[in-house]
């Protein structure tokens, strides 16, 4: 859960202003160690960005997560952590499914606008849609928070690409190692799977796996 507790953390600074951006509530982003923070620390934050920034509807903040696909392994883990740092705080999270599809994430969009939440964490796998998907949110005055899939003005949350995919090849490497023999590594097949609708980013993480995996 520790990088769903940063998400909900930085929401709370864009949300707020600047001035908190070294130390809001106990949340310095150089010195994060991913570990959720406490229910009185998440409420404070969710107090202090609500002066800044009131809520749309006069009472308290509504924040929309839009999740990759809701029923696959991973996408349980990330709502389930956003879930739980959004209870602490006292937030109400509107959940929307992308199901792995650009028209699906883009009319989940345009349902947050409608429903008039004060912000919006993005999960969406398909980069052709990324402005589509963000022309509704600007036109709307949303802020959002891209995981994984870089959009348009939308600030981003995800990893080193090329060092992850690199880590990964050489952890993929030593275990096959250990299970086949490294003679059967090298005369051996890998296949790699591929989001191509994801763009250029995610790719940087594929790529990256190669060099690893023969070197």
């Amino acid at each position: 859960m520790k990088h769903q507790a940063r998400l909900l953390a930085v929401a709370a600074c864009l949300l707020a202003s600047a001035a908190y951006a070294e130390d809001f509530h106990g949340f310095d982003p150089l010195k994060f160690d991913g570990n959720m923070l406490s229910a009185d620390n998440l409420k404070a934050m969710a107090a202090d960005a609500a002066k800044a920034t009131p809520p749309k509807n006069g009472k308290a903040y509504s924040i929309g997560f839009a999740n990759l696909q809701r029923d696959i392994a991973f996408g349980v883990l990330v709502e389930k952590g956003i879930q739980q740092n959004a209870d602490a705080a006292g937030v109400e999270l509107v959940i929307a499914d992308n199901r792995l599809d650009g028209p699906t994430a883009l009319a989940n969009a345009k349902s947050f606008t409608e429903r008039k939440v004060d912000y919006v964490i993005e999960f969406q796998t398909d980069a052709n849609f990324g402005q589509a998907v963000m022309d509704v949110f600007k036109a709307d005055g949303t802020k959002v928070t891209a995981i994984d899939i870089p959009m348009p003005g939308a600030s981003f949350f995800g990893v080193n690409n090329p060092k992850s995919g690199f880590m990964g090849g050489s952890y993929l490497a030593t275990a096959a190692q250990k299970k086949f023999g490294a003679d059967a590594v090298k005369t051996g097949y890998l296949v790699i799977g591929a989001l191509p609708q994801s763009g250029v980013i995610p790719r940087m993480r594929r790529k990256a796996r190669r060099p690893a995996l023969w070197r």
